[in-house]
């Protein structure tokens, strides 16, 4: 049995439109309106989500949106006096 093969991707067979896109740190600070070194520090703070390919930082789109939705701040109800 040839065993040639197993374990690649066909590329036939990859949808790129369901392929995973990954934002550097750079682009992250730009869709977040932050400071790269805000970034930065969250990661080392392991405050944010991201991804570690050996020495590089990455995000999603999609869990980044989330994170920014889980710091929103709710308003006081104020009382009628």
């Amino acid at each position: 049995m040839d065993n040639r093969g197993l374990g690649r991707l066909d590329m036939k067979e990859v949808d790129v439109s369901e392929s995973v896109q990954f934002m550097t740190i750079e682009e992250a600070s730009k869709f977040l309106n932050l400071k790269v070194s805000k970034l930065r520090r969250d990661v080392f703070m392991r405050a944010i989500p991201y991804y570690k390919f050996g020495a590089l930082i990455r995000f999603k789109k999609d869990e980044l949106l989330k994170w920014v939705e889980e710091k929103m701040v709710i308003p006081a109800v104020e009382s009628a006096f």
